[in-house]
């Protein structure tokens, strides 16, 4: 796990001749930052035949897709293509180190001595590029950092020559430690032959066996002698049932007697347990979510961090005669939240001789919070896009927390989501998910109608409208983004941010229903934030006090400029001035 202070730096990569820039704000892998463009999951390519390319010419190279993202350098252009065959191992991401914690080194497509008749790389579309590009964590060893690389081959033993000075060589069981920026070639012993096997056992482990009978042909005696042995023995048995061989060890022990002894010491934990909790309070502590994606997602301290500041900016929303829910600080004195918080109140762009207070600081029972009131009117709203942007006047000599809209980010279409908020009016909490993608929305309620169809029977008669709605196709079904969460009834209008800390959505409306009195959610829904700026913008460009601090805030984010650039000019029935939006 990482605690980087200040990590901020542009890439960009280009998919099928389009050229889109990523503004990476947190530390991952470079598949992590291009599953997060639309355009990559569009495509609908499997992550193993990816081949990523940087540099040109006699300096192209092919990088991993778990390269981390430390390791680019800074505007450095990726070109994403798709092999017909697998490029390497799929997996999971690991937690991405700084800079300095790598060695970033080049082999060259083309073996050394002894390859020629030898295949180096599982898939041969590599060597289209002049270099493949490693990198390895400094105390690994090159043999490690190959294998963690899953690009090449299974290599029993080999040296690395240097491109630039042949004579220099490396031995697989080195460090990669000062192979920092330096490019070689790969060079196989000269007894090296695929037809050499030992019985069908894996090289690695026939390896290692041998190294085993040459340390054993000394005739070691007495406790320490038999100790060592035992060692080798159990560190052989977990490398031969890494490769999927199953060992069974000879053994006097009664397995019955354990089993008999486990059940017994199961009953009593087991009252233990009872007697400590509830029946159901597992139920009511534990989410039904997939807790590997969430970690996975969500393990940088730097992210959770960000999130927590950011977070100074949620706010309660209670409108007078109308419903309470969740809002934060858009920019300035702009608050956003959902329009259907005032379905009681009058209609349209105006709310006549209504109060609405805004809460800031709401975080335990006992804490002092912070009060605004709005103005008596919209500044803007969309009934569909249920958005309502309002302008709030602190008190008591209150400062307005940061606003978060330049840290807007496009709507994740798979990943990790977090979501912050004032769920059944309480205190501001903070729940982390993934998004459910948008091709898979169906098969999850399909999935979840097959295990509660009770709940889908009534979820579909009082949900009709909404469940057609979330399940909507084409370039609508990617302004939304689903998802599971305990965050409803007060969280409408919470922001939604990414893995990566960027503002993505707003919390908008989702389907859960009641057990036992205890709520449980189905699936719920935000609109892209991105989609909702796209519809204020020509709503509000001939307001210029508001445009111009818009565009302050659009100066520290491209994604936010680009946006305003290509809206801008869209003729709208808003108000002409900034005088007529505030009467």
């Amino acid at each position: 796990m990482l605690l980087q202070v200040n990590h901020d730096h542009e890439f960009s990569i280009v998919i099928e001749g389009q050229k889109l820039e990523i503004n990476c704000t947190a530390p991952q892998t470079v598949m992590t930052a291009i599953r997060s463009r639309k355009k990559y999951k569009k495509q609908g390519w499997s992550d193993k035949h990816i081949m990523i390319k940087q540099g040109v010419g006699m300096t192209e190279s092919v990088i991993a897709s778990h390269f981390p993202c430390t390791c680019l350098k800074d505007k450095v252009i990726l070109t994403i293509s798709k092999s017909t065959k697998a490029v390497e191992e799929e997996r999971d991401d690991q937690p991405v180190l700084p800079k300095d914690s790598y060695s970033v080194f080049y082999i060259h497509k083309e073996g050394g001595k002894y390859t020629k008749k030898k295949k180096l790389f599982k898939n041969s579309d590599l060597k289209n590029s002049e270099f493949i590009c490693v990198y390895g964590e400094r105390e690994s060893t090159v043999q490690e950092a190959l294998e963690r690389d899953s690009r090449f081959v299974e290599l029993d033993d080999f040296e690395l020559t240097d491109c630039d000075d042949p004579k220099t060589v490396i031995q697989y069981t080195d460090k990669v430690n000062n192979l920092n920026g330096r490019k070689f070639k790969i060079k196989l012993p000269k007894e090296c032959n695929d037809k050499k096997k030992d019985d069908g056992v894996p090289k690695k482990i026939t390896h290692k066996l041998r190294g085993q009978q040459s340390e054993g042909s000394g005739h070691s005696s007495g406790a320490s002698g038999d100790t060592k042995q035992a060692d080798d023995m159990r560190e052989l048995k977990k490398l031969v049932e890494s490769t999927g061989i199953r060992v069974i060890a000879k053994s006097d022990v009664n397995h019955e007697e354990i089993m008999k002894m486990l059940r017994e010491q199961c009953k009593e934990l087991k009252k233990q347990v009872e007697a400590r909790y509830s029946e159901d309070y597992i139920q009511k502590t534990l989410k039904k979510v997939n807790f590997g994606k969430i970690e996975q997602f969500f393990h940088q301290v730097y992210t959770l961090r960000k999130l927590l500041e950011m977070a100074k900016s949620v706010c309660l929303v209670a409108v007078h005669g109308g419903l309470v829910g969740t809002g934060f600080v858009l920019f300035d004195n702009f608050i956003m939240t959902n329009a259907h918080l005032f379905v009681n109140c009058p209609q349209g762009d105006r709310l006549i001789d209504v109060n609405v207070c805004v809460v800031f600081n709401y975080e335990t029972a006992v804490e002092k919070s912070s009060h605004c009131l709005a103005n008596q009117a919209f500044i803007c709203s969309d009934k569909e896009l249920d958005y309502a942007l309002l302008k709030v006047q602190p008190t008591d000599q209150f400062k307005m927390p940061p606003g978060l809209l330049e840290k807007l980010g496009e709507a994740p279409v798979c990943g990790g989501v977090c979501v912050i908020g004032h769920p059944k009016e309480d205190v501001k909490k903070i729940d982390l998910t993934y998004v459910i993608e948008p091709e898979n929305r169906l098969q999850y309620l399909h999935q979840y109608s097959q295990n509660y169809p009770f709940v889908m029977c009534h979820i579909s008669k009082a949900y009709g409208e909404d469940l057609k709605d979330i399940l909507r196709c084409g370039s609508e079904a990617q302004e939304r983004i689903t998802y599971n969460t305990f965050m409803y009834k007060g969280s409408s209008g919470s922001p939604v941010f990414d893995a990566e800390g960027r503002v993505c959505g707003l919390h908008t409306k989702g389907l859960y229903y009641e057990s036992d009195k205890v709520p449980n959610s189905v699936i719920e829904v935000a609109q892209s934030l991105e989609t909702i700026v796209r519809d204020f913008v020509p709503k509000l460009q001939n307001a210029q006090q508001f445009m111009a601090e818009l565009d302050k805030v659009a100066d520290k984010n491209f994604c936010l400029k680009n946006i305003i650039e290509s809206v801008r000019n869209i003729k709208t029935e808003y108000p002409d001035s900034d005088e007529e939006m505030q009467h």
